[in-house]
């Protein structure tokens, strides 16, 4: 395979622009002359100031570019610096015939495929002239990947007010990937002074880090040359009738591509979090250090919905809780906003509000409750306690204060600890320390002493519930075809079709279906498979897996319709 890419890419002649004298074709280093001197195709790093500046903004790092003339002469010299989200600042200097080139110039992206960029030149022939240079670039048809589709590019170099400026001219460009990724042919134009030239030239991508070029400027000169790529050094040799060009191109910050990496491990890290604001920005942070990168687009979409989504759900939860006068919940709610996206400044002066008026209900509450304990109203205490400790489950003054009512009372003949309104207050307030297997035994006792108390009887179930969900969502990440583990989850769902107030058992549900939603293709596709087979009962059966980790799936509903109509016509038929 390498042999047949080496001799289509030495066979391939195709097309770029450049400068046609021998000094211009030193202005972005050795790649651009092997391929007839033209840089059509996107160049990373910051050679492209002299011919394109609009071509900065694929440089995503700092760097360094330094060409040398047979070795002897540095004829050019130019670095970058990349400001994610802004775009790329580039100098630099050539010498160039009989003059030198000076130029600092910015690019940045419009959006994935298209590029713009300007420079402010000064050329030193003696007379002086400033310039300015403007450019852009764009990407079409397919653009799956850096070396894919069709390139464009536009530039005017050195315009000045002066008609005689040297270097002054227009340069355009096209590039196709004939084979994406693996070679490319390219055609370009400059007209400069007067003069015009036509480019061609070709690239084939050896490896990942290695290329050949080909190419020739007007068919008067020929050249050839090779360049390897690594995180953090270019080398790219040429020769040709021009002579033989080196360029070394050193990158002096961390490669893009481990700095994009970087930040989509810390966003997938925030967006299982639920953290999907934060998740946002680091998706796209390692979008802008490459913007090809699928995973990062998909999943800065997908933050920004949840980001929407939840912050809906969480503040009109914690709304309905706030109207019922439940400090704790619609503290907790808007703490989940807020964790969702941290710069939601509504949320954050409710949540403030909010916990300032429950300290003040908490401590009124307390200090009622310590009055009627130091009075022996043990029940009127217990109440108060119970509802300071809804506010707030790690209160030491009300847990100090219950645990002494019990003690003072353990020796009386009806303790207030034995009777089932403080019993079930005791059940709670173990669960508002989050003490589940305690407060189930509890709600479980009480139920069982008063068979017709199905408050108890409910909360011991629905605590039963919450930890068949936490078992669930422990096994989701291994369950693929476990038949009991899809039972248990339909009887967990049920459960919650019956109770739909069970607030926790749902979160578990929603979050058992997240990690099972990968799985809806498969079965999807299995169930099909049953289902040409003319085996519907079976289909129907697989189907319902898809149904309980995605009950709107459009497909699968429509098939079990199917499938259902198709089995109720074989049963008329027996």
């Amino acid at each position: 395979m390498k042999k047949l890419l080496i001799s289509l890419g030495i066979a391939c002649v195709a097309m770029v622009l450049t400068l046609p004298a021998m000094g211009q074709t030193h202005l972005t280093g050795a790649q651009s002359f092997s391929v007839g001197d033209s840089p059509v195709l996107w160049l990373d790093y910051s050679g492209g100031l002299f011919y394109n500046p609009a071509y900065l903004a694929r440089v995503h790092q700092g760097d360094i570019l330094m060409s040398a003339d047979r070795f002897s002469q540095l004829s050019f010299f130019s670095g970058s610096y990349f400001i994610p989200e802004y775009g790329t600042l580039s100098a630099g200097v050539s010498n160039d015939l009989n003059q030198r080139w000076y130029s600092a110039g910015f690019g940045r992206l419009l959006s994935r495929n298209v590029m713009i960029g300007g420079a402010l030149n000064l050329l030193s022939d003696g007379s002086d002239q400033a310039t300015i240079s403007l450019g852009m670039a764009g990407q079409f048809f397919d653009s799956s990947s850096p070396y894919s589709g069709l390139l464009a590019d536009l530039s005017m170099m050195n315009v000045s007010p002066s008609p005689s400026a040297s270097l002054a001219g227009v340069n355009a460009g096209m590039a196709y990937w004939v084979l994406p990724n693996v070679l490319s042919a390219e055609a370009a134009v400059q007209s400069q002074n007067g003069n015009t030239q036509l480019l061609l030239g070709s690239e084939a991508r050896i490896t990942s880090s290695f290329s050949a070029f080909l190419g020739t400027s007007s068919f008067n000169s020929i050249a050839a040359g090779a360049g390897l790529q690594e995180s953090y050094l270019n080398i790219q040799a040429s020769v040709g009738n021009y002579g033989l060009l080196v360029s070394l191109n050193f990158r002096f910050t961390d490669a893009a591509r481990d700095v994009r990496t970087n930040h989509y491990d810390e966003g997938m890290k925030a967006y299982d979090e639920q953290r999907y604001y934060e998740a946002q920005q680091e998706f796209q942070f390692a979008l802008n250090y490459d913007e090809y990168y699928s995973p990062a687009a998909e999943y800065a979409r997908l933050s920004e919905a949840k980001a929407e989504t939840t912050t809906t759900y969480y503040v009109q939860l914690a709304g309905e809780y706030e109207k019922r006068g439940d400090y704790r919940e619609a503290i907790d709610y808007y703490s989940k906003v807020l964790i969702v996206n941290p710069h939601n400044n509504d949320a954050a002066l409710r949540r403030d509000t909010l916990e300032a008026e429950a300290q003040r209900e908490l401590n009124r509450l307390v200090a009622g409750a310590d009055s009627l304990r130091k009075n022996e109203k043990f029940d009127e205490a217990s109440l108060l306690y119970k509802r300071a400790l809804d506010i707030d489950p790690d209160n030491e003054s009300a847990i100090s204060g219950l645990k002494e009512m019990d003690t003072k009372s353990d020796q009386a003949e009806d303790s207030p600890k034995n009777r089932p309104t403080n019993r079930y207050a005791h059940a709670q307030a173990l669960l508002r320390r989050h003490r589940l297997e305690e407060a189930k035994k509890e709600f479980q006792h009480l139920a069982a002493i008063d068979p017709s108390d199905t408050r108890a009887r409910l909360m011991a179930d629905s605590l039963e519930t919450l930890e068949t969900g936490k078992s669930l969502l422990e096994g989701a990440k291994t369950a693929d075809n476990d038949s009991s583990y899809y039972q248990r989850l339909s009887g967990f769902a049920e459960s919650i079709n019956r109770d739909p107030n069970q607030r926790e058992a749902k979160e578990y549900l929603a979050q058992i279906r997240d990690v099972l939603r990968s799985k809806v293709s498969k079965f999807f596709k299995e169930g099909l498979q049953y289902y040409l087979k003319d085996d519907y009962r079976t289909a129907v059966q697989v189907w319902d897996k898809v149904l309980l980790i995605q009950p709107d799936h459009p497909a699968t509903l429509d098939y079990t319709n199917r499938a259902q109509e198709k089995l109720e016509a074989l049963g008329r038929l027996k």
